[in-house]
């Protein structure tokens, strides 16, 4: 059965598109604002002989409303083909105050057109132990405190206590951020960047909820991954990957083929090489998960765990990069 699939790209390219460096002082940037939209690239395996599926969407910010004597900025699904049109339903609410950011749930009914929205959504957020509106005090849930320092903490709805380990702070589409890396049980559990939320993780969430497990296997469900983040004017001020222009024209995650200076076969979750070479594997925030060196000829089980990953691979003829999807 078919398990990863893998993108090749120019060295770094699909790394966050981010350059890192402790900074004193940093702009705040607010999550929630009218017209912003988050794009995403659903994508489904149906079995390792069938062609994938593939939908790009965006959520997108809405005007504010009161519900219960509190302002919230409700969340809808945006098409690709019609940039213009915010869906029915609505699939959550947001609002921020205090530089906190608060969730509420729109219910747990929600059904559209087209199928693999609905099916995104429930395998994607629903299924992830979303309480329902009437468990939800009328302030919301809390789900990003922007104010904490190293060392203070925050409870995540069903996820427990986490504590903000670090700070660092990081540029994408010329835009500074702050960058929050928070552990649970003093092992490492997810980052966020202000003002585009969960961004650094081994898998990718909806802003307004974290899914708080990878699935292990892609076969036969939807999958997320997160592709830029847009203010209200359509311009892009966060994204995934320098190779990201138009996010809800991007074209996914592709199949192995081989480049020009090194090249690998890959069957059933394994890679072979036709050389020795070194393979390098890094999480999606760059950091280095293991080394090993790769004999020519031998089919090799990448030994790592459920998650995305960017691989590098160097023999005497050149390096490749890639990322996978496991």
């Amino acid at each position: 059965m078919k398990r990863f699939a893998l993108v090749l790209a120019v060295a770094g390219a699909l790394m966050p598109a981010v350059a890192t460096a402790q900074q004193a002082d940093c702009t705040y940037r607010p999550t929630v604002e009218e017209g912003k939209t988050w794009w995403y690239h659903g994508i489904r395996y149906v079995d390792a002989q069938s062609p994938r599926l593939q939908e790009n969407f965006g959520v997108r910010i809405g005007e504010s409303t009161t519900i219960d004597g509190v302002d919230w900025h409700p969340c809808s699904l945006v098409a690709a083909d019609n940039l213009s049109e915010m869906l029915d339903p609505v699939i959550a609410y947001v609002r921020e105050a205090d530089k906190k950011v608060y969730f509420k749930p729109a219910g747990h009914e929600l059904n559209f057109d087209n199928p693999a929205y609905t099916a995104i959504l429930e395998e994607n957020y629903l299924e992830w132990n979303v309480p329902y509106s009437d468990e939800v005090p009328a302030e919301g849930i809390l789900i990003y405190d922007w104010n904490l320092n190293p060392g203070e903490t925050i409870e995540l709805y069903d996820s427990g206590v986490m504590t903000l380990n670090s700070v660092d702070y990081a540029t994408s589409c010329g835009i500074e951020r702050k960058v929050q890396n928070f552990s649970k049980d003093s092992q490492p559990a997810y980052s966020a960047a202000e003002g585009i939320g969960f961004a650094y993780n081994d898998w990718d969430s909806f802003f307004f909820w974290l899914q708080k497990d990878q699935i292990t296997s892609i076969m036969q469900r939807w999958t997320l991954q997160f592709i830029a983040v847009c203010n209200a004017d359509g311009e892009m001020v966060w994204k995934f990957s320098d190779e990201v222009t138009n996010p809800w024209e991007y074209d996914g995650i592709e199949d192995v083929t081989a480049d020009e200076t090194c090249s690998w076969n890959y069957s059933d979750g394994t890679f072979t090489i036709p050389s020795d070479g070194t393979l390098a594997i890094f999480d999606t925030a760059g950091n280095e998960v293991t080394r090993i060196k790769v004999a020519a000829g031998t089919p090799v089980a990448l030994p790592v765990s459920a998650g995305i990953y960017v691989l590098e691979l160097k023999t005497a003829t050149g390096t490749q990069h890639g990322k996978i999807m496991r």
